[in-house]
């Protein structure tokens, strides 16, 4: 009788005990996929697939996996601002043999979620040195096309500026969209 009541003394304790198990494994086999992100679900390191073949995005919501087999990778959906990292401030020419200092950047986001993950595997995602990598090629093509006084010009009209950007947003945008399933909104300079 004892012990019958010695438990019966206990049974709060227990019952918290319960609650945290349950809990602890609902947490196990569930994640949450907020508005602003994509998830990819990834079992034994690689990516789960739809019935085509093609990489399978989860929307929103609650969503439940296999734990210790499955694992999620997250990338945010928000427009991004990434300032070119590897020689921060370069030095271009212009057509007319002028030395240029610019520091560029880039506004960015993840269009193609299945692709971008294909492209940058976790763990070691390593998507900023190839977005620079992309930008840094297009603004290097387009500069030195034009003059100096296309770029800084104190006379109404003939500074071009926003339409160099565009030229090298033209000549990136396609490559990171095709390639590695980037959007890049804007290119601009700094300084």
């Amino acid at each position: 009788m004892n012990s019958k009541r010695s438990m019966m003394q206990h049974w709060p304790v227990m019952a918290l005990a319960a609650v945290v198990v349950v809990i602890f494994m609902a947490a196990l086999v569930t994640f949450q996929v907020s508005e602003t992100e994509y998830a990819v679900v990834r079992r034994f390191g690689k990516a789960k697939e739809n019935a085509d073949g093609t990489v399978k995005v989860y929307p929103p919501g609650l969503r439940f996996k296999l734990p210790f087999i499955e694992d999620v990778w997250r990338v945010d959906r928000r427009l991004q601002a990434y300032e070119l990292k590897r020689g921060r401030v370069e030095q271009i020419s212009t057509s007319d043999n002028y030395q240029i200092v610019v520091n560029t950047y880039v506004l960015w986001k993840v269009a193609d979620p299945a692709l971008f993950f294909k492209s940058f595997p976790p763990p070691a995602s390593d998507y900023a040195s190839e977005l620079d990598a992309l930008v840094r090629s297009a603004r290097n093509n387009v500069l030195p096309q034009h003059r100096l006084t296309e770029l800084i010009s104190i006379e109404p009209g003939l500074a071009r500026m926003a339409e160099i950007e565009a030229e090298i947003l033209k000549e990136a945008q396609g490559r990171a969209r095709e390639r590695y399933g980037i959007d890049i909104v804007e290119i601009g300079f700094k300084h």
